[in-house]
Order: structure tokens, then C-alpha cells, then sequence
């Protein structure tokens, strides 16, 4: 399974506040078009804003690496597409 998907998600929710606010508010409007897993769905359904704080928390509550999320931190899709 790919997580490029994952990871694209939580590197823009990371680091836009207005995304972010969507996606802890209603993830189902946010994760229904995203070709994800249900584990992933379910990963991401789970987040509080509490996880954001730094991206050590984000990975653990995820279970991605802190290397994977910043990898794609500034991948061009991450920047320019919003929930």
C-alpha cells in the first residue's frame, strides 16, 4: 500500500490551519474523494488538534516516520491543494 495519500494529507493539514480545522471538524467530507485505505481513513478519522502540535506527535499518532512527513512537507501537491 502507498502512502503517498497519507502523507499528502497530513503534510498540507500540518501546515495549513484552515485544512487542518476541516479535517478535525468533519474527516468524512474531507477523506471521501482521497484513494486511501480504511486504516488510513480510520488513522486520520482519530486525529485531534492536539496531534498537530509538532510533527513528532503528528507521526505517532499516525505511525508514519518524521522523515516520510517531511519529505513531502514541501512536495508541490501538498502546497497547492486544499482540502
Amino acid at each position: 500500500m502507498s502512502q503517498r495519500e497519507l502523507l499528502l494529507v497530513l503534510a498540507h493539514a500540518h501546515g495549513c490551519s484552515a485544512c487542518r480545522e476541516r479535517l478535525l471538524a468533519d474527516p468524512p467530507s474531507v477523506l471521501r474523494s482521497r484513494s486511501l485505505s480504511d486504516a488510513e481513513k480510520d488513522a486520520l478519522t482519530r486525529l485531534k488538534a492536539e496531534d498537530f502540535i509538532t510533527p513528532e506527535t503528528l507521526t505517532r499518532a499516525t505511525g508514519c516516520t518524521r522523515n516520510q512527513l517531511e519529505e513531502y512537507q514541501n512536495h508541490p501537491v501538498t502546497r497547492l491543494r486544499h482540502f
